[in-house]
């Protein structure tokens, strides 16, 4: 008893990688936690946002995500399960099959426990925290102190790539930001793992689902870079068989997601992407002269007002420049890797092999970032990943690890020396790398006051409601009204969109034939576009000379109507209307994904939709099947003989069963794996006796 007594003693005693007593180390490495994830919550919360006065500021997710969320939220109260059609814009659009509508994450979660405007400020924190956790985990895995890899994970937390993306709103990519320390450390705790089971599924099948995770987030760039550097990162690290066990299961954790992407790879080849359109305004290479905002953040200027006075972003040809290469870590990691390197050249010391990887991780994403590199994009037949200047990505992670990395030499040489200035220095380089970060995240952190999910203005709504009908409404996109994408709009804002429809309104619009844009307003089209889309209303702040306008309710917005609209669903004669008798369609919407219509025609002809046509579409005329046929090029159309007819439309999204098969392939892959390193773990003792 007493062997065993001392024998625990001393494993207490014993010194872990950092020089500290396991023990302590323990409950050092649980403050410095503690604290890490403290910071990183103050930097995003500011007390009216806390309190629930204001709610926190991200125009794309006020503009796109929080109407997609709402639209879910409502077919699920409802009991309709999750759409495969989003109906309220541009004559309606796949809602299941583009993966950016609803990522199934489980950070998602947040937003059916809040509102959804409030959600994303609790959304922000849990990317933050969860990125900074990672980085914390992962950094302690490759034998850094506590202290040094709080200083990391906050880092990266707290980094301007991320801080820029709360204001502009960029919700899909703040949920994938957490996509490489995750990965990493995971990896990395494969690769540590004392145990002599590196195979077993205590290893990999988290490495696996937390790979499906982060492929399921929203948005793929990020993922996709994640992925690939962790798989190099495996590879470099452990060249033999094991190697691929890991990857395997990754590969296994990426493939049990195409549930969600083999409808998304189908939904891109009929989408405005597979177009030879222009190049898109957000397609961005990271510019030479933009590699100053690593130093200097500011230095080209900034975008309204982040900062008093203003100062205007100049020098490149969009303000999509600005929100992409906003890059700043801090002064204090730039002189951290100075110092390392000159650590190493004094010291005659070799980087080492992890290290050595992440040097070269971080240079190569940084120079194909660069412009020279984006020329390539143009062999590519369909866009998957835009904007290359996001590559910087990794560049900032390998630059956190640097400071950690620096700060956990600097913190062992205090300690080994018993230097109480080297730790002092420590603290006050500390102190300023904090608040010189800090400083420069808060001016992204802007908060609003808190209105519910848009002004309410009772006069407009209630005209929507009594006489809106079947028709449309065209609302900029950017009016903070209750009211918006409450119905269905012509105008659109999103990446993915059909590409016969985009097509024919740039036509009707006026706008040419190349445009490449993600956002069509139906506030600009012209009065005959907007008719023949069945807009009724015009809602919008500009001034429409070609309208007649009706009201200005709240002097927030315009209110116009639209004469004669087009009905939402028509008959059409085959041979033309000869007595100019007109025979109306009875239209009633059952769910986004289907559609009742009720004829009595004196003649042969066609129910015209206008509703965009897409191959998931399917109708029965009197309980039979009947194909859905592509009329003006982008509308529905179903042939009926003449008298009375029921013509029942539904949608189920193309390529979701087959989708749902080849998921499989990721379990089955996985159960391989794991007892292909099974079977050999279990041939070594015989070897061995």
């Amino acid at each position: 008893m007493k062997k065993k007594n001392g024998e625990a003693g001393k494993t207490d005693s014993v010194k872990s990688p950092s020089g500290m007593n396991r023990s302590r180390e323990v409950y050092f490495g649980m403050a410095a936690l503690a604290l890490m994830l403290v910071c990183v919550c103050a930097v995003y919360t500011t007390l009216p946002v806390l309190t629930g006065k204001e709610f926190l500021l991200g125009s794309d997710y006020v503009q796109l995500h929080m109407h997609r969320i709402e639209y879910l939220k409502e077919s699920l109260s409802e009991g309709r399960g999750v759409p495969g059609w989003y109906s309220r814009e541009f004559l309606g659009t796949p809602f299941w099959s583009n993966i950016q509508n609803f990522p199934l994450i489980p950070t998602r979660l947040v937003f059916f426990l809040f509102d959804s405007v409030r959600a994303y400020y609790f959304a922000v924190i849990l990317a933050a925290a969860l990125s900074a956790l990672f980085t914390f985990l992962f950094c302690r895995r490759a034998g850094l102190s506590p202290a040094s890899s709080a200083v990391a994970g906050w880092t990266f937390a707290c980094a301007g790539f991320f801080a820029a993306r709360v204001t502009v709103g960029h919700l899909t990519l703040l949920e994938g930001y957490l996509s490489l320390p995750l990965l990493l450390w995971l990896a990395q705790r494969w690769l540590r793992d004392e145990s002599g089971k590196r195979n077993s599924a205590a290893n990999l099948v988290p490495l696996a689902l937390a790979c499906a995770a982060v492929c399921l987030s929203g948005h793929p760039q990020l993922p996709f870079y994640a992925v690939v550097a962790v798989s190099l990162y495996i590879l470099w690290t452990e060249r033999s068989r094991e190697a691929f066990y890991a990857i395997g299961s990754m590969a296994a954790g990426a493939l049990s997601t195409l549930f969600v992407w083999f409808p998304f790879l189908l939904l891109l080849r009929r989408s405005s992407r597979a177009l030879a359109l222009e190049p898109p305004a957000n397609d961005i290479p990271f510019p030479y002269g933009r590699l100053k905002a690593f130093v200097a953040p500011w230095a080209d200027g900034w975008i309204g007002s982040l900062i008093e006075p203003e100062k205007a972003f100049t020098g490149y040809p969009t303000l999509n420049y600005f929100w992409d290469t906003v890059c700043y870590v801090g002064i204090v990691p730039l002189l951290a890797v100075v110092f390392l390197a000159a650590f190493c050249f004094i010291r005659g010391r070799n980087p080492g092999k992890n290290a050595s990887f992440f040097i070269l991780a971080g240079t190569l994403s940084l120079v194909a970032a660069l412009p020279f590199i984006n020329g390539f994009n143009s062999l590519v037949p369909v866009t998957l990943l835009r904007s290359p200047a996001r590559q910087v990505y990794v560049t900032i992670f390998c630059l956190c690890l640097g400071l950690g990395a620096a700060v956990h030499v600097l913190e062992k040489l205090a300690r080994e020396r018993r230097s109480a200035a080297l730790a002092f220095l420590l603290a006050v380089i500390a102190f300023i790398h904090v608040t010189d970060l800090g400083r420069h995240d808060r001016h992204f952190v802007k908060g609003y006051p808190f209105v519910g999910c848009g002004i309410e203005l009772p006069d407009l709504d209630t005209r929507l409601k009594g006489s809106l009908g079947d028709a449309r409404v065209a609302v900029d996109y950017d009016a903070f009204i209750r009211s918006n994408r409450r119905f269905d709009d012509a105008g659109f804002f999103d990446a993915v969109a059909l590409a016969d429809t985009y097509s024919s309104v740039l036509r009707m619009g006026g706008l040419g034939e190349k445009l490449n844009t993600e956002l069509i307003e139906g506030t600009t089209l012209p009065a005959g576009a907007l008719q023949k889309l069945g807009v009724k209303y015009v809602i919008t702040a500009r001034a429409r000379r070609d309208l007649k306008p009706i009201s200005s309710p709240g002097g927030i917005v315009n209110l116009y109507m639209i004469s004669s609209p087009e009905p939402r669903a028509s008959f059409v004669p085959s041979r033309g209307n000869v007595t100019g008798e007109e025979w109306p369609v009875e239209y009633e919407r059952a769910s986004s994904d289907r559609m009742e219509l009720k004829c009595g025609a004196g003649t042969d002809g066609m129910i015209k939709v206008i509703e965009s046509w897409d191959p998931g579409w399917s109708a029965t005329l009197d309980g039979k099947k009947a194909p859905v046929e592509k009329i003006e090029g982008f509308m529905m159309g179903v042939k009926v003989p003449s008298g009375e007819h029921a013509v029942v439309l539904r949608y189920r999204t193309p390529g979701a069963k087959a989708g749902a098969l080849l998921s499989l392939s990721g379990p089955a892959l996985l159960l391989v794996i794991l007892l292909a390193g099974k079977r050999k773990r279990e041939r070594v003792p015989e070897q061995s006796a």
